[in-house]
């Protein structure tokens, strides 16, 4: 399966497959190119803030030369999931994660819960490039979640994974994959299947901040029992939505726009070899979707 290309003489897709991945190296070409230190002054940000905004925050990161650690958070009186303390303690370990010791840290809250919390910062920790080592796994923060907030409660047995193909699929609910409140009201509906979009629901500037939130969510957010399947994006976007979602819950990977089934080979492998990587041994399913007439 992994030897040669996956495209066949006259495919659609000849060459493109190849160049979106290639199975013999562990990295994605099409991925992001490569950490690009920020020096000081640097300043990144990520998150929404409004009037309207519920179950989300914004948080702006200023890389500084010295004084360690400064963060400051501001918020209305009603909204208390997170104490500010508890947030300061949160933001401050993603930063360490990422090996920054010296920055300012302005945090608007809007009732954010643990999960979209660590993805907003983790956003704009990521956009200021740099040379820090993104945590495999968001359990270490997640656990300690557990101690600092009772919103940590979220954390289910109920989202493990089952069932594969077999499973019932009579109801799809659609989730926009940037915004952690409809996240947290899916489950209300008691669909069948709740499907986490990193496609058309997401603009393109967002794309990078809502794989970073469905991945927190997948290991977060209590779904009650719902079968978890991200839709991602199509051709190169394809890839990096998978680098950061494969081995944190998800159960089925929605594939948009498939022209060819060479490119459904190729997302079949380069889900294989993550899964290889990171020792996941439950199974994911795929769903490819034909949109052209």
């Amino acid at each position: 399966f992994f030897s040669g290309s996956f495209c066949q003489p006259g495919c659609c897709w000849a060459g493109l497959c190849a160049t979106l991945w290639d199975p013999r190296t562990s990295a994605s070409p099409a991925s992001d190119p490569g950490p690009q230190p920020n020096g000081c002054g640097a300043r990144a940000q990520a998150g929404r803030r409004g009037p309207h905004i519920r179950s989300d925050c914004f948080v702006e990161v200023v890389l500084t030369s010295g004084g360690g650690l400064e963060v400051t958070v501001s918020s209305s009186p009603e909204h208390t999931k997170m104490s500010k303390e508890e947030i300061q303690e949160v933001t401050s370990e993603v930063l360490h994660d990422y090996a920054i010791t010296s920055a300012r840290v302005h945090l608007e809250y809007f009732n954010a819960l643990p999960f979209a919390l660590l993805a907003r910062v983790e956003t704009a920790v990521r956009r200021l490039g740099g040379t820090y080592d993104r945590p495999h796994v968001s359990g270490a923060t997640v656990t300690n979640l557990q101690v600092l907030s009772s919103a940590a409660n979220l954390l289910s047995s109920e989202n493990a994974h089952t069932k594969g193909v077999e499973r019932l699929r009579r109801t799809f609910l659609f989730v926009p994959g940037n915004e952690p409140r409809k996240m947290l009201n899916a489950a209300g509906a008691r669909p069948d299947a709740i499907v986490l979009d990193l496609e058309d629901s997401v603009q393109a500037a967002d794309k990078d901040a809502a794989r970073i939130l469905v991945r927190h969510a997948l290991s977060a957010v209590d779904f009650r029992g719902a079968e978890k399947i991200v839709r991602i994006n199509d051709a190169y976007w394809a890839f990096q939505d998978l680098d950061e979602i494969i081995g944190f819950g998800v159960q089925t990977v929605m594939i948009p726009k498939c022209e060819a089934p060479e490119y459904v080979r190729a997302i079949g492998g380069k889900i294989i070899h993550l899964k290889a990587n990171r020792k996941i041994k439950a199974p994911i399913c795929l769903i490819p979707t034909i949109e052209s007439p």
